[in-house]
Order: C-alpha cells, then structure tokens, then sequence
C-alpha cells in the first residue's frame, strides 16, 4: 500500500488512504473483506487494475460488508441492516421462536445478593460478543441493555443471562 501512496489511518489500522489533487481513495481490508471508496471513478478503477495485476480479486457492486448490508435508495439515502446477522446470532442462542419484547432493557430490580454464577456452559461471553457487534454495527438501540449486560462478564448469575435474553427477545 505505501508503494501506490497509502498512508494508514491512525484511528484503524485496517484502513488506508491516499489523496492526490483533490482526488480522495479509501481502502478497508480486514482480512478477506476489501472495501475501496473514493472521489473519482476513474481513480478507483485505476487502483483496482493495478490491484488485478499483482492479485486475484474479484469486484462488484457494494451490497454488504462484513455482515452489513448497504442499500442506496433512489434519492442517495444509504441505508444499513443487520437482518441477516440477528437471525443467525437469534437462531445460534435458540431464541428465534421465543416472544417478543417491545424494549431491550426492563425495570430491574437491586438483584446484588444473587451470587450464584450460571453454569460454564451457558455461552454469556458469545452472547455479549454477538450483540456487542451488533449494537456498534448498525443497533445503537440496545447499545445500553448490552453494555449493563456487559458487566457481568466475569461472573454471570441468572439474572445476568435473562438480561441477554431479554435483548435477543426485543430483536
């Protein structure tokens, strides 16, 4: 990347950028995901042939990313879902068929004297790692039900594992 002009983004290590003349080129790549943007067409297909020359790629139009579909409707408007993902992640933890909750997050009460730690084999971590994702992705709804779930990463009770319950339900 640095021989074609590249200078890596201190906020993402992933992420590159070149600009020339006010022509601007941006590239992601984490791991066999590669998203190119820029400014001017004619840059970014330059860059993609020089690309073919030394890899074998393939390209097309964006319609997803790392488990994030993008749609641009008519008027510009981008638009970005996780459809996909939640019904995986809901079917992954068994919870596709259970009832609907209208909120991510309930009324609680003070549950401090639970000390009980759920059973090793409840997948709390997974789950709170899978929802995590998510919320940052494209779910900024139940960002505060998953990061008060978050807490109880060390030791989870059952209460804990009913709040992420909760969350998958409310999805």
């Amino acid at each position: 990347m640095e021989k074609a002009g590249f200078r890596n983004s201190a906020a993402d290590p992933c992420l590159s950028y070149r600009k020339c003349n006010e022509k601007r080129l941006h590239v992601a790549i984490y791991v066999d995901h590669d998203l190119i943007v820029g400014s001017n067409e004619e840059e970014i297909t330059a860059f993609l042939n020089t690309l073919q020359c030394e890899f074998d790629i393939t390209f097309g139009t964006l319609d997803s990313f790392l488990d994030i579909k993008i749609k641009q409707n008519e008027n510009g408007a981008i638009m970005i879902s996780q459809e996909k993902y939640t019904k995986e992640i809901l079917e992954r933890f068994r919870m596709a068929e259970s009832n609907m909750n209208s909120t991510p997050i309930g009324y609680e009460e003070n549950d401090q004297n639970e000390t009980e730690a759920i059973s090793s084999s409840v997948p709390y971590s997974e789950a709170i790692g899978c929802l995590m994702y998510l919320s940052i992705a494209t779910r900024p709804d139940i960002r505060f039900a998953v990061s008060k779930a978050s807490r109880a990463m060390r030791k989870p009770t059952a209460s804990d594992w009913n709040r992420v319950q909760r969350i998958f339900r409310y999805l």
